[in-house]
Order: C-alpha cells, then structure tokens, then sequence
C-alpha cells in the first residue's frame, strides 16, 4: 500500500479504516482533519476531501524512538 501526502485516500482503503477519537493525539486539532487508522499507519486526511495530509509509520516512529 503506498500512500503519499497530497494523493487522495482512496475509498476503499477508507472503509478498512479506523477512525482515531478527536482526543486521541493529546492536543487540539483541526475540525477539517480526520485521523486514521490503517494497518501499521496513521494517516491524516483532510475531512470531506480524502486530501492525505501526512502519513505516519508506527513501527518507524517506535524503531526511532527506541533509537534514541
């Protein structure tokens, strides 16, 4: 599965999703974002739209994390 920033999530993939609660990342966020859930990534998609605005690898994150 390859999803990039400014590609638009495809439907499919959203249906496998899920949705993150609003207060999941601990900080205010923007009404016009929605978090996602998708297999081993996080993906911020603008609402409505599908716009991904940035993808997070969990294993990546949790790899560098341990890193340092």
């Amino acid at each position: 599965m390859k999803l990039a920033r400014g590609d638009v999530f495809p439907p499919e993939l959203y249906a496998k999703s899920t949705r993150l609660p609003r207060d999941w990342t601990g900080h205010g966020r923007s009404q016009e974002e929605e978090w996602l859930l998708l297999e081993d990534k996080i993906v911020r998609v603008v609402q409505g739209q599908g716009t991904i605005l940035d993808v997070i690898d969990i294993s990546q994150a949790i790899l560098r994390g341990r890193a340092n």
